[in-house]
């Protein structure tokens, strides 16, 4: 579809724009100023330029902005095609039927026929891609979809539409607003038979005007009811006006009719800003500009040139509240889009929880994983003792209730090393001839092996994507632990290697442990990021490594002498049947990613 519009762009852009530029005068003397429809040609023409290079430069929202200025000064055939080609691109499929439209009728005796035959397909592709819609009354009134004023009944012809949900109000005075939510696909033809009511209870809204406005044409809720002065017959209530001529007008005000009475407001023009189109996500939201409602799920029309605090609200959603200046160049698009606010009771109430399932991990880290290798360094007898450090990673899965809460099961593995070193003395020998021994051992403690837990959780959405979340499981790690002992003894000045039976020799076990655990979330529709940090308290001792006597590795010992060297040491039970770890304080910080179904 693109590429076609491409090529019709290419086709009658080139040729048309704006025939004025094409032709090569001599320079002219000065002139007296310009006339002013000279000056809106001129003018025109600048923001048709200014158009293209936005559109050249990809920028399309922009662009559509410029043409539809470019036309309400001066219509021509360049900038309604240039329009319509952006509303095409922008997804406004209906607008750009109607632009297109216009080029075959308004401008018919600018187009060849190679021109209408290159615009037809591209017509025929939009409707595929329409719903149509047809209106009905028993009056003639002004109709209106999604605020978008659309003709007065009766209809000649039926309206093209975006597939989806649209509002259509239809507006007469003294009668009341008729209003009707549909749902159309592409291709379907719906039919829409409004029947409005006579008001049975009344009031008059009198709107007044002064120099300028005179004449001014007047909207009272989305629809041109007549021009200035106006008096008509409403419904009790609040009401919205405003009025335009030209480029003055004003901001939609509220009046307030009273029954059996003539209100009275008066109109005071501003200049107006360029087209102004504002799209609010979800299209149920109310849409408000300084505090004024227009609508539901935006709104587009021309504001006098100011600040205007432009929000939208619904239940079930966070507000979003945007200040904007407009400007005679502001750009024409503006979006709001609400975030969900889970905790609102608009969610909860008769909704079921939902499953989810999480990537969880990171590294892990303690002091010391307590074994009595550890307490050796308690007592002082370590010359150096690392941190132990590992890594906690598995997957969560669970269950959350409308209200936040979690059940939650997590799984994975567990792995942690620590190294030390540490000296431990004993004595041999004859009375008389004791031999005083040092002994030196480097252990490398490992532990290692799945994990399993179960706990509950509580989730809380701070604001737009940003949440929160704590945890507290109970479970239990099930480590191969082992302690990797080198060693070497030392007595009368002589060194030798010595080694621990049974060094290394892996021992299993259960290791209860308690977690709670508090998490900083990031989401993205279904799916959720976060960073947290977890305490993993084990609570029990561990078994005790099959390790033996350490037995020194020297010479042989054939004619013991008093004291007796280090080679006729015996076997030490020292570090025998040593514990491999006993409770401690794990810490976990890590990241996750998780799935909502």
């Amino acid at each position: 579809m693109v590429a076609r519009a491409e090529r019709i762009a290419a086709l009658l852009v080139g040729t048309l724009l704006f025939a004025v530029d094409a032709r090569a005068d001599p320079p002219a003397p000065a002139e007296p100023a310009a006339k002013p429809d000279e000056q809106k040609l001129s003018e025109a023409k600048e923001l048709f330029k200014q158009g293209n290079s936005l559109r050249a430069a990809g920028d399309v929202e922009r662009a559509l902005d410029f043409y539809l200025r470019s036309r309400a000064l001066v219509a021509s055939v360049p900038n309604t095609l240039n329009a319509a080609l952006c509303l095409d691109q922008l997804g406004r499929f209906d607008e750009a039927l109607d632009l297109y439209e216009e080029l075959l009728t308004r401008f018919a005796g600018e187009l060849s026929d190679e021109d209408r035959q290159a615009i037809g397909p591209a017509m025929t592709a939009l409707k595929r891609r329409l719903g149509s819609l047809d209106v009905a009354a028993n009056v003639s009134g002004a109709l209106l979809v999604d605020g978008r004023a659309r003709g007065t009944l009766p209809l000649t012809s039926a309206l093209p539409v975006i597939p989806g949900e649209h509002l259509v109000r239809i507006v007469k005075d003294g009668y009341d607003t008729f209003e009707k939510r549909i749902s159309i696909r592409a291709g379907e033809r719906q039919l829409v038979d409004a029947k409005l009511r006579r008001l049975a209870h009344a009031g008059k809204l009198r709107v007044d005007a002064h120099g300028e406005l005179a004449g001014a044409d007047l909207f009272v809720d989305g629809g041109m009811v007549g021009k200035l002065p106006w008096e008509g017959t409403l419904t009790p209530g609040t009401h919205l006006y405003h009025v335009r001529r030209a480029d003055l007008g004003t901001a939609p005000a509220r009046a307030i009719v009273v029954e059996g009475q003539t209100v009275l407001v008066d109109a005071a023009p501003k200049p107006l800003g360029p087209e102004l189109r504002v799209v609010v996500e979800p299209r149920t939201a109310d849409f408000f500009v300084n505090g004024v409602p227009l609508g539901k799920g935006g709104w587009q029309g021309r504001l006098p040139l100011g600040t205007y605090s432009l929000e939208a609200r619904e239940d079930g959603y966070h507000p979003e509240t945007l200040s904007r200046s407009i400007a005679p160049d502001s750009a024409g698009r503006i979006s709001l889009k609400l975030q969900v606010d889970p905790d609102h009771p608009r969610w909860s109430a008769g909704k079921a929880g939902h499953l989810w399932i999480a990537l969880s991990g990171g590294p892990a880290f303690a002091s010391s994983v307590g074994s009595d290798a550890n307490l050796d360094c308690d007592a002082g007898r370590c010359t150096d003792h690392g941190a132990a450090l590992g890594a906690m990673v598995g997957v969560r899965g669970g269950y959350e209730f409308p209200m936040g809460i979690s059940v939650e099961l997590y799984g994975g593995v567990l792995a942690l090393s620590e190294s030390l070193t540490r000296k431990r003395d004993a004595e041999f020998g004859r009375e008389g001839g004791v031999t005083s021994t040092s002994y030196a051992y480097s252990d490398r403690i490992r532990m290692a092996g799945p994990f399993v837990s179960a706990g509950v959780g509580y989730r809380r959405t701070l604001g737009g994507r940003f949440g929160a979340s704590g945890h507290v499981h109970l479970g239990a790690a099930f480590p191969s632990s082992r302690d990797e002992v080198s060693a070497e003894a030392s007595a009368l000045g002589r060194t030798v290697p010595a080694e621990v039976q049974g060094s290394g020799t892996s021992v299993r076990s259960a290791a209860v442990f308690a977690m709670p655990e508090v998490v900083a979330t990031l989401r993205f529709g279904h799916l959720e990021i976060g960073a947290g940090l977890g305490v993993a308290l084990f609570l029990l001792k561990g078994p005790r490594y099959e390790t033996g006597d350490t037995r020194v590795m020297g010479a042989t010992c054939d004619k013991p002498a008093s004291p007796m060297p280090i080679d006729c040491a015996p076997g030490e039970a020292l570090v025998a049947k040593e514990r491999a770890y006993g409770p401690f304080v794990l810490w976990v910080p890590g990241a996750s990613v998780s799935y909502t179904f």
